[in-house]
Formats: C-alpha cells, structure tokens, sequence
C-alpha cells in the first residue's frame, strides 16, 4: 500500500525508507549516501531542501553549515558558489536537487522535505521538470508549506511531519486533506496506526533504527519506516511481507 509512488519502479509494498540516505555508510544528505542507500535496498531517500541566498535549492538538514560541511554561516546567508566547494563529509559536495532528481529517476524514490518556507513552487516546478511526480513524495514540518503543496498540484503525494500521533494530530492532517503522516516512531501505536488507515492516511515513521523497533512498527502495520539504516531495516521487511 503506497501512494505517489510509480510503480514501474517496483517498490515493496512497505517502504525502505532512507533517512539522509544512509547516514551510517556515507555522508548524510550527499550523492553518495542516497546511492548508498538505494544500493542498501531502499524503495526511498528522505532528503532536506533549501533555498541559498540566490535561490538554489541545495541539500542539506542544518540551517546552519558547520556541522555537516567544512563552512560557517548559514545556508539561507550564503551564495551557492560559497557552497559548492565546501567538503559535506568524503568529499561529497552539497548536492543540488536537480542533481538529486537525475540520479533518482528510473531507480529510486524520493521524500522531499521542505526545510525553507517558500520554495513550494520551484521545487514542484523542478519536479515536474523531471517528470517525477509520480515517484517523489513531499512532506515538511510547515502546515503552510504542505498546504502550498497541496494547493498547487492536487495530484502531489503530501504529508506532515509530526512528533505526536494523537487522535487530534491526525484529525487535522485530514482536514488539511494531506495524504500521509510521518510521526515520532515511539509516539505511534497500533491502534493511532489503524485510526490514520481508517481515513486513508498513510503512516510513515521515524527514524527507526533498532530492529526490535522496526518489527515493533511492521506489527502495527505502518506503511513504510523511515530509517538512517536501511541495510537493517530492507531485509527485515522483505521478512515480513514474505510471512503475510
């Protein structure tokens, strides 16, 4: 059961979702680590966007640079000829979304968070510049974002990232009429599980790492799990889906 997802690229039926790609292996949020995290068997990247002082949208979860690469400042201060040279761990460079995108296309898909307000538009522009809609979910923090989203292209799978999956957290996700919630993975229960189902809201959890953990969400019935290991995480769902 999933939504959004082109099915030429032959997704589980329960998502391998890959948190930064695979955090473990290479680099968060670079070329390598989402091609280490689709060579680990994940159906899925989780990626952060945003939006540099002159408008490139980049890769990247900090607002600020110092963690993740060797720069200062932060991303939303700086041009993104300050940031291409930057080393973002390896060697690996900030990527560009649009590098993301022609990596992705035909192999793998994509959850794009938005971590900027106000790129809705260009980012959906540049998806359908791809052709990828159909294999790229998007789902932000923001109510307004998901709701810009949402508004501007029905057809786009959306959802909101959440750290309760409390009856009246889900309720307003359906009233915003989004198609997926992404909670805290220890807020979750079997029963918020069947509740967000009974509405057609999909569940996607995070960040799932501890495989008693992930057994713990497959029981529950989740629809995909969102996790910084999905070379643990793969082999564990194929287990399940073959025993149900």
């Amino acid at each position: 059961m999933t939504i959004g997802i082109d099915l030429e690229l032959d997704t589980r039926e329960k998502l391998v979702i890959g948190h930064r790609g695979a955090p473990n292996e290479a680099p968060e949020n670079t070329l390598k680590g989402y091609a280490a995290a689709w060579e680990l068997g994940a159906d899925m990247v989780e990626l952060d966007v945003q939006q540099t002082k002159d408008g490139a949208l980049v890769c990247i979860h900090d607002y600020d640079l110092c963690r993740t690469t060797t720069g200062e400042g932060t991303v939303a201060e700086t041009d993104l000829v300050g940031i291409r040279p930057l080393d973002a761990g390896d060697g690996e460079k900030v990527p560009l979304l649009s590098e993301v995108l022609d990596m992705a296309k035909g192999n793998f898909a994509l959850d794009i968070e938005l971590k900027s307000e106000g790129i809705e538009e260009r980012v959906l522009h540049l998806v359908n510049e791809y052709d990828m809609l159909g294999s790229v979910v998007f789902s932000s923090f923001s109510e307004d974002s998901v709701l810009s989203l949402k508004e501007m292209s029905g057809r786009a799978a959306v959802g909101l990232i959440v750290k309760s999956a409390e009856h009246k957290v889900l309720d307003r996700i359906l009233e915003l009429g989004l198609d997926f919630v992404a909670p805290l993975f220890y807020q979750l229960s079997e029963e918020s599980v069947s509740y967000a189902h009974e509405s057609n809201l999909f569940v996607y959890p995070w960040t799932v790492n501890d495989e008693e953990y992930m057994w713990q969400m497959l029981d529950y019935d989740v629809d995909g799990i969102i996790t910084d290991v999905p070379g643990l995480c793969a082999p564990i769902i194929d287990e399940y889906l073959k025993n149900v």
